[in-house]
């Protein structure tokens, strides 16, 4: 994956956009419209998935021209606006530590949350590029590069502890932090391999250090093993995705692979199967104390049992999926391309299809980013703008 970086520096802070409270779109200030909306607003989303405030009360969404924008949540007025750079976005999420508003993109950007001023940056230079998937525990920012380098920084670009997962492989790269109690998972994938393989690496979340770590190997000759998403978890298991379209239930503590699934597809060359299947298969993961839900490239959503990996349902959705599901309140909220669908949890059943009003909803083309839950209100972002519904099972 080649990325086009440009050397940026704190002079490049010193135009700022002021704050603004003029709505984009008409918003209905917290009262359902006809079309079962709350709020609207029209910008063009990235896919950098959005986040929420709790204690201002606002949404952050990223544009796809790199623009970072507060909105209020409960009606969708912007808060503020900061035009940040210029070119096109590559990052996974927003995420919010003490004051401050992170946004993984290329380079690790953080924002004052009050006003959208620039605070610092942390530039990615010399071939160390993507700053990609961003966590947080509340206090700090867990960040992961395709340089390999997993770092803990505070409130300023200063890193509490810094840690390469390369030692010794000089094509890892390192993707998809997740916090898990005293521990951050984070998948490396060898880009430079002819077979792209993957690793599961589990670091202590206070000072860095390896606690274990699994290598995925491929189910059959050429296939790969990465593991590009984060990994979901429930009680003391982990579950993570690899390439070749099979999923490992890891004991969180020790890496032991405790059950698999088996990929839902026959590739070629599949001595027990017709061999008429993609030969990778990309699959996006979620899980609560009884259902792990799974993606797949081909538009299938698969309900899993987390006690032992027993196949609960399995749907066909309108296309492949761009992020990991949601779970809650009985639902199964998948951003399929083009569009944002809530299965029922226990059963497969497809209960809404949104923005179902939206001209766009029925275009591939067009893509949404992970929901995002607050209270009892559904964030969904992406091309046609960032919408907010009570979150219903119709």
């Amino acid at each position: 994956m080649a990325v086009a970086l440009l050397a940026y520096s704190v002079l490049a802070y010193s135009v700022l956009l002021s704050g603004c409270s003029t709505p984009v779109d008409s918003p209905t200030n917290g009262v359902p419209s006809g079309d079962g909306w709350i709020w609207k607003e029209s910008s063009d989303v990235s896919h950098i998935t959005p986040a929420y405030d709790s204690a201002r009360h606002q949404v952050y969404i990223v544009t796809r021209d790199r623009e970072l924008i507060a909105l209020k949540s409960n009606s969708g007025e912007v808060v503020w606006r900061n035009k940040y750079s210029s070119g096109v976005q590559f990052g996974v999420n927003i995420a919010l530590a003490g004051d401050l508003v992170y946004v993984g993109d290329v380079d690790i950007w953080a924002f004052k949350a009050a006003t959208g001023q620039a605070a610092w940056i942390l530039s990615r230079v010399n071939g160390n590029e993507g700053a990609r998937a961003i966590e947080s525990d509340g206090r700090t920012i867990f960040v992961s590069a395709f340089d390999g380098r997993v770092q803990r920084l505070g409130q300023t670009p200063d890193a509490l502890w810094s840690t390469t997962l390369r030692k010794g492989d000089s094509t890892l790269n390192a993707f998809g932090n997740k916090l898990v109690g005293s521990t951050l998972f984070v998948c490396g994938v060898n880009f430079g391999s002819p077979v792209q393989t993957g690793t599961l690496f589990a670091l202590d979340a206070a000072t860095g250090q390896e606690r274990w770590r699994y290598q995925y190997t491929p189910l059959l000759p050429g296939q790969g093993s990465k593991c590009f998403s984060r990994v979901a978890h429930t009680g003391a298991l982990i579950f993570s995705a690899q390439d070749d379209g099979r999923i490992f239930a890891h004991d969180a503590a020790t890496g032991a692979v405790r059950w698999s699934v088996a990929r839902i597809h026959s590739p070629p060359g599949d001595p027990n199967g017709p061999g008429t299947g993609p030969y990778d298969d990309r699959r996006l993961v979620a899980a609560d104390a009884e259902h792990l839900v799974a993606t797949s490239d081909d538009g299938s959503v698969v309900c899993y049992s987390t006690r032992d990996g027993t196949q609960l349902w399995r749907t066909q959705g309108p296309g492949a999926a761009a992020d990991p599901p949601v779970l809650a309140k009985g639902m199964a909220m998948v951003p399929h391309v083009g569009f944002t669908v809530a299965y029922d949890l226990a059963t497969g059943e497809k209960l809404w299809e949104q923005p179902s009003t939206d001209p766009h909803s029925l275009d591939a083309t067009r893509y949404f980013t992970q929901p995002v839950l607050f209270g009892d209100t559904l964030l969904i972002a992406g091309n046609a703008g960032a919408r907010a519904r009570i979150l219903s099972r119709r």
